[in-house]
């Protein structure tokens, strides 16, 4: 597969835009059930055991197929989530050539909060179920009528019957602002989804994982107690962009950190109101390189340019 990582995402979800279309849904909840009508023949959906960290999986028999999701799911949001990655395999282009290539029955990890690479095929289904679930057409609205943060996620996880990971990944991907979601246990970051205005920079697109949450962040201090995580309790505070994002600019974030219960980890969500764009970026560290060009600015190395401020010279 050739195809570049943004194409594979836009043809995702065009093509749950289509299906949506085709099964007359014009709102959410949006019912995996409904979209599996739509296939064309008969689709069993069975509930059956299956070891980790297997989730969903989908055979073929003859000319027709099944779909059979793991009855571990952790939640009714997550086994939605699990049909539809299902159901992305039969509706996106070159899936069922590569699932069958070598036998009758695929398994798939339709888990979104997940650390290791996967396959073309699967990230594509992800984005497939991603988009079904939460359309963005409808999810829009939802954003708009509630604050950023965690108030956002839970608007998205009741509005769209979600899990909590599958409404916190689609808050990024749609947020205007600054935004990133984290995961993370024991304090260590498993994995990092960042809105749009965030990947125009390039320490907005590298990986998180394996790094330590700041000392002194609310996420850190959830981390610290195992019971305080089971217990789902919740803390907010002030931070520093930089602190999170090496070769961020030191601008002031809003953190929120959430315990995830018996999962054991601490998802996070950080919210900016205002960071520099990658011009400004370059304008600040060409003026750094240049040092001070008159003795006024010499006088005050500690304040800060407003970004607006900043104009090539």
């Amino acid at each position: 597969m050739t195809a570049t990582r943004e194409a594979l995402d836009h043809a995702a979800r065009q093509k749950a835009r289509e299906v949506l279309a085709d099964a007359g849904i014009t709102d959410g909840p949006v019912s995996p059930f409904k979209v599996a009508a739509t296939v064309g023949f008969p689709l069993p959906i069975d509930d059956v055991t299956m070891p980790p960290p297997a989730f969903g999986a989908l055979y073929k028999e003859g000319n027709s197929f099944r779909i059979l999701v793991s009855n571990t799911c952790p939640n009714d949001g997550f086994r939605r989530f699990t049909i539809c990655h299902e159901l992305g395999h039969l509706f996106l282009d070159g899936h069922l050539d590569e699932l069958f290539e070598a036998g009758d029955r695929h398994f798939s990890d339709s888990g979104q909060f997940r650390g290791q690479r996967k396959p073309w095929f699967e990230i594509q289904a992800d984005t497939f179920a991603a988009e079904l679930l939460v359309p963005t057409a409808f999810a829009d609205a939802v954003l708009r009528a509630t604050g950023p943060g965690l108030a956002a996620i839970r608007a998205i996880e009741t509005k769209f019957e979600t899990s909590l990971s599958c409404a916190a990944v689609r808050y990024a991907e749609l947020a205007g602002d600054s935004v990133a979601v984290i995961l993370s246990q024991n304090g260590t970051v498993e994995w990092a989804c960042t809105s749009g205005q965030m990947r125009e920079h390039w320490w907005g697109k590298r990986g998180l994982k394996g790094d330590n949450a700041p000392r002194g962040s609310a996420t850190a201090y959830l981390a610290r107690s195992s019971r305080a995580v089971a217990a789902s309790e919740e803390r907010s505070t002030e931070g520093w962009l930089n602190d999170w994002f090496e070769g961020a600019p030191v601008v002031s974030v809003e953190e929120e950190a959430l315990g995830l219960g018996s999962y054991g980890r601490v998802l996070t969500v950080l919210h900016c109101g205002n960071i520099p764009t990658p011009d400004q970026e370059r304008i600040r560290e060409d003026r750094e390189k240049r040092g001070p060009s008159s003795w006024v600015e010499a006088m005050r190395p500690y304040q800060l340019d407003r970004y607006e401020d900043l104009v090539d010279d």
